[in-house]
């Protein structure tokens, strides 16, 4: 099982390409990450031809950068969706757990009540007689 999804694989190649070369000053191509970020499934069409200023970024980083808000944002809304199944799949067999054990104690839980009602019906009568025969709505209604 992987522990991230691949959303932040995705946010750790935009900020790998977005590293500037040694000395130089010159704005890189973003077409490597447009290719990469077209085989995820997403547009291509949003990640720019060259590197920009990402000052107004909050997960990509904030110098030059092929990483746009909106990229951002698909890069979130995957790594979420992703993350989400992940858990869900890992958490299956707690829930499959959870619930066998619920029905497990209903079952006794139920069992219990039906032997105290009939319990109560055989014990009672024989003991309160005309008290309990006044009374055997408020005990039927105890158990309805």
């Amino acid at each position: 099982m992987r522990f991230f999804p691949e959303g932040f694989w995705l946010l750790w190649v935009a900020a790998t390409c977005s590293a500037r070369t040694e000395g130089g000053n010159k704005a890189r191509s973003c077409s490597e990450l447009r290719q990469l970020y077209g085989a995820k499934g997403f547009s291509p069409n949003v990640v720019p031809q060259a590197e920009i200023s990402g000052e107004h970024l909050r997960i990509c980083p904030q110098g030059y950068t092929c990483c746009t808000s909106e990229m951002e944002e698909n890069f979130a809304n995957k790594s979420r969706s992703e993350f989400e199944g992940m858990l869900k799949e890992a958490t299956r067999s707690v829930q499959i757990i959870f619930t066998a054990q619920y029905k497990n104690f209903d079952g006794y839980f139920q069992d219990l009540l039906n032997k105290s009602e009939k319990a109560l019906y055989d014990t009672f009568p024989g003991m309160y007689g005309d008290l309990y025969l006044q009374n055997v709505h408020l005990f039927k209604d105890l158990y309805s």
